[in-house]
């Protein structure tokens, strides 16, 4: 893994501006172009890239009330998930799609000494801290690769499309409910994986749709298998917290209630803008079955990911990518 750290100061800017930058929306530009020139080197050099961001970059909010106290350092609100919804944007920006890039939060119990254990290589710039710690730990130095300046415009044609449903919501949950297929992992699922793994404090309930439940999607026989993809969405999930337990289900047929419905102890559901819809469909579900006095469950919602002015990056786009390549050799 290429490991980076993110500077509280970028250039002129103080630390309390770029928590201000942050808090206002995601990461500021400086960061951007930054997490967009890793992920370029990372895949360049066929590295995974885990980036540290302190706590002075995300939100300066005072913790939210449920989180177990030393489980998670808190800060955590609606701008943590516009700042994962910033870096994944930068990511691809550099990366593309696919690039297997992990945000380690402080949030999420990440600290720099941490961070530097993962690290096979690191940047000119982060060398002399990250492999100093190494060295202390009785590690192996990192490989040292040269970052270069980057453009202005490096993350321009990607955006994150920011949802702004999250109002009067916790993000802060002992057991949590996040869903989905997970096919080809991207960053709009690493997106929502991410939001998973720094909202939750104990336990995430994960279902992941089955063979036979995706066998009519377009270039189905291109889709993963079950298995593989349990294991990359349960892997990459605890990539981002490695405290949590991964509890894993099979969604099977739609009509049939996910275990965030069905299971009282659950208090969240991630769902992605798109997926909204179903989520309210869950919380029906969940009242029908648990009764009218079960505790709601707070939707934490993330927003899309779009990549070179495109539409949002899907999993049917990159499978019709790779039907292209297989037929065409190109």
């Amino acid at each position: 893994m290429l490991v980076s750290c993110l500077r509280s100061s970028p250039g002129h800017m103080s630390s309390s501006a770029a928590a201000a930058a942050a808090a206002a929306g995601g990461l500021h530009p400086h960061h951007m172009r930054r997490v967009a020139r890793l992920s370029k080197i990372a895949l360049e050099h066929s590295f995974s890239l885990g980036v540290f961001i302190p706590l002075a970059l995300e939100q300066a909010s005072s913790t939210q009330e449920g989180a177990a106290s030393g489980d998670v350092p808190g800060n955590i609100n609606a701008s943590t998930i516009n700042l994962l919804g910033s870096f994944f944007a930068a990511a691809t920006a550099g990366g593309g799609a696919r690039i297997d890039a992990v945000p380690l939060l402080a949030c999420a119990g990440w600290t720099i000494e941490e961070a530097a254990k993962l690290a096979d290589a690191v940047c000119t710039d982060d060398a002399d801290e990250i492999n100093g710690i190494r060295k202390h730990l009785g590690l192996p130095e990192a490989e040292t690769i040269t970052l270069g300046e980057g453009t202005e415009d490096e993350t321009n044609n990607n955006a994150y499309v920011s949802a702004y449903y999250n109002e009067n919501v916790s993000f802060a949950h002992e057991v949590l409910a996040v869903g989905g297929t997970f096919d080809r992992l991207h960053a709009g699922h690493r997106l929502l994986l991410s939001a998973a793994a720094v909202t939750c404090t104990s336990k995430v309930l994960m279902g992941i749709a089955t063979d036979e439940l995706l066998a009519n999607k377009t270039n189905g026989d291109l889709i993963a298998r079950y298995d593989e993809r349990v294991n990359d969405a349960r892997s990459y999930l605890q990539s981002v917290n490695p405290k949590l337990e991964v509890v894993v289900g099979p969604l099977s047929d739609p009509k049939e209630p996910p275990a965030a419905a069905t299971d009282a102890s659950c208090t969240g559901l991630v769902v992605s803008a798109e997926t909204l819809d179903g989520g309210h469909a869950v919380q029906r579900m969940r009242r029908e079955i648990l009764g009218d006095g079960v505790q709601p469950l707070d939707l934490i919602v993330v927003g899309l990911i779009t990549a070179s002015g495109e539409d949002k990056i899907s999993s049917t786009a990159l499978r019709r990518e790779d039907r292209r390549r297989e037929t065409t050799g190109a």
